[in-house]
């Protein structure tokens, strides 16, 4: 990317313009994109030309450098490097800190002093981490987010709107390990909160994912009351967003992944009507949905290769799509879509084997990720076998079940303990 003529002369205004400049560039390949190669080199170039002019102001210099190391942090998040973005965000909130004072009357630094709370609470749950923990981060927010309540609005529209935002994403947050109806009033207040928004913002396209995520959540919790037809409404509610948010972006990550969550609850929630299991209606409604994620993950993988949960997932949901065929008396769909699921699950452990870790957490987390994948792998190869040997191929089968035999194998050698 060019450097203008007031960057080369070495001006505030004329780094802070390049800087956002990069950072729009980082964003747009990455978050938008999957071109992660391409974003973290726009975010490096950032932080170099950050750190290659002294700007005027080190609280101001210590903001955009926070901003920058948010932005690594969120791409991590999306490749689900969870430990790698907790320890970005930390480093983001210690930049932040260093010697910038947020409170309620600083609006830019406490909307990304908010958003690093964000990403560490969300970091801590797919971390595994207790509820204390997680909870530590929402309450800080919480804290913040009262203080703008007693204030009167700011003269900046599109601020306060990115401020209700993150009301929304943290009553969400909230909603965590409460009773199930205190979860719907919260999400009900969250999704209100984003739809006044998103009516001043229609083109902010994280506003209606986050509503996506909303009307996701609010689905699941019907089902847990057994308000099985409020639920399906929300989700599908959820799928329609999604929907038009990959026409505009047809090849953001965030997008596809929003989209697998909302048509993978539909799946469980028509899984819950037992009563109606056997009508053939719900039947080609489940499918339909088994599908819809099918198609989300699909795109996942082809566009984040290396991230090995998109590929499990891949597989769990081809595996159901076989067994409905199954039910359905369709041999040759069956068999297609174990081909299928076979040829992911292949080729998810050659990615494995193939991949590049540098450090010994990384080693662990790949021979972990590969004893998954290697069983996954086997799951279908027994699904194919059996399928097989039911259709009278026998030697067929045979061959399946010796390679079957033989992986087993290789998992002991390669790791004893487990």
């Amino acid at each position: 990317m060019r450097l203008s003529s007031s960057i080369m002369a070495g001006t505030t205004q004329g780094v802070e313009q390049s800087i956002q400049s990069l950072r729009k560039s980082g964003e747009e390949h990455g978050i938008f994109n999957g071109d992660i190669e391409t974003a973290m080199s726009a975010f490096l170039d950032a932080l170099r030309l950050l750190d290659s002019f002294k700007v005027e102001e080190d609280v101001n210099k210590n903001f955009l450098h926070a901003k920058i190391l948010y932005d690594v942090a969120e791409m991590k998040s999306m490749l689900r490097e969870w430990d790698d973005a907790y320890n970005m965000f930390r480093e983001a909130l210690e930049v932040l800190e260093r010697n910038c004072f947020v409170n309620a009357d600083n609006m830019k630094k406490s909307l990304l002093l908010l958003d690093i709370y964000r990403g560490l609470s969300i970091s801590d749950s797919q971390r595994n981490k207790t509820y204390e923990e997680m909870n530590t981060w929402d309450m800080k927010a919480l804290s913040l987010l009262r203080q703008f309540e007693i204030k009167k609005p700011s003269d900046n529209e599109e601020d306060d709107s990115q401020l209700q935002y993150l009301k929304a994403t943290f009553l969400n947050h909230q909603s965590i390990g409460e009773d199930p109806h205190k979860q719907l009033s919260l999400y009900a207040e969250a999704i209100k909160i984003l739809r006044e928004v998103i009516a001043k913002f229609p083109n902010n396209l994280y506003f209606k994912q986050r509503l996506a995520h909303l009307y996701r959540n609010q689905g699941l919790t019907f089902k847990t009351l057994r308000k099985l037809e409020e639920s399906r409404n929300a989700i599908e509610r959820a799928i329609v967003i999604c929907t038009d948010l990959i026409l505009q972006k047809p090849m953001a990550p965030i997008f596809y992944n929003e989209l697998y969550r909302a048509y993978h609850a539909l799946v469980g929630c028509l899984e819950a009507r037992p009563e109606i299991k056997h009508i053939n209606s719900h039947e080609s409604c489940l499918l339909a949905a088994n599908e819809g994620a099918a198609k989300a993950l699909s795109r996942l993988v082809e566009i984040l290769p290396s991230v090995s949960r998109y590929w499990n997932c891949l597989v769990d949901i081809l595996l159901n799509i076989s067994e409905l065929f199954e039910k359905s008396n369709e041999p040759k769909k069956e068999l297609a879509t174990l081909v299928r699921a076979r040829e992911c699950a292949e080729k998810s452990v050659n990615l494995l084997r193939t991949s590049d870790s540098d450090k010994d957490d990384a080693n662990n987390t790949k021979k972990a990720d590969l004893l998954v994948h290697q069983y996954d792998l086997v799951r279908v190869l027994l699904c194919h076998a059996n399928f097989l040997y039911k259709n009278k191929q026998y030697e067929k089968s045979l061959s399946l079940y010796d390679h079957v035999h033989e992986i087993y194998t290789e998992s002991v050698l390669c790791h004893p303990d487990c």
